[in-house]
């Protein structure tokens, strides 16, 4: 299992450079995050965001996000889909709170459950992305 895990990680870092991205400080990864371009282009889905749990706290995940939020400004894309685990409500105050601080909306989209495991996809609509947004 781990030698899959490993090869899809390779895989999306490979043909989709753009939006699957790794923060590492001193040569230690500290987070990933991966995100896909549709298949229409006209949507990004951001399957993953993934932090060291001794590393939360810095803003890994959020810059991890802004980044994959500025490279679909930059494909003109405003409207982007997450998914986030039920259970993991501090995913789910960091995407809210930056899209909050970029004025975009975030609606719940969809649910998905089957045996012990639930996400939610939210819909994020962003009118202007622009690197100046960040700075706050």
């Amino acid at each position: 299992m781990a030698s899959y895990n490993n090869y899809i990680y390779w895989m999306l870092g490979k043909y989709f450079p753009s939006t699957c991205l790794v923060a590492e400080e001193n040569g230690q990864v500290l987070g990933y995050i991966g995100a896909l371009l549709s298949a229409e282009k006209r949507k990004i889905f951001i399957w993953q965001i993934a932090v060291k749990s001794e590393e939360r706290g810095r803003q890994i995940g959020r810059k991890l996000l802004q980044s994959v939020l500025l490279t679909a400004g930059d494909m003109g894309i405003m409207q982007l889909e997450i998914a986030i685990n039920d259970k993991n409500s501090s995913c789910r105050h960091m995407v809210e709170k930056l899209v909050q601080d970029l004025q975009g909306t975030i609606t719940e989209k969809e649910r998905y459950q089957d045996e012990g495991f639930c996400e939610t996809v939210y819909s994020i609509l962003i009118d202007c992305i622009r690197s100046k947004n960040f700075n706050k």
